[in-house]
C-alpha cells in the first residue's frame, strides 16, 4: 500500500512528465519543490504503454507496485498521456 507521501510523488511526477512546453529549468525547479527532500531510493518504470489500456488501471498498477515515477512512451502519439493524467485522481 502506498503511503500518502508515496501517492502525491507519484502524482506530482505524472503530472511534471505531461508538461512538455515547460522548459527545462522549470521542471527541475518543480522537482525540487515538490518532491520529497533527502536521500531515497526511487522505483520507475520508465516504459508504459497507455494504448490498449485503460489509464486508470495503468495507475492502479503503478500505486500497488509502489511505482514513484511513470514513463508513458507510446509511439508517435501523447494521445494517452491526458487519460493517465486525469486518471491519478481516480482511486
Amino acid at each position: 500500500m502506498t503511503s500518502v507521501g508515496e501517492t502525491h510523488s507519484l502524482r506530482a511526477t505524472i503530472e511534471i512528465i505531461s508538461t512538455f512546453n515547460t522548459s527545462t529549468l522549470e521542471i527541475l525547479k518543480s522537482l525540487a519543490n515538490d518532491l520529497p527532500v533527502g536521500n531515497r531510493w526511487f522505483k520507475v518504470n520508465l516504459h508504459v504503454h497507455g494504448e490498449g489500456n485503460e489509464p486508470v488501471e495503468v495507475v492502479q498498477q503503478a500505486r500497488q507496485a509502489e511505482i514513484d515515477l511513470l514513463a508513458v512512451t507510446d509511439h508517435q502519439s501523447f494521445a494517452y498521456c491526458d487519460a493517465i493524467i486525469a486518471a491519478r485522481g481516480v482511486g
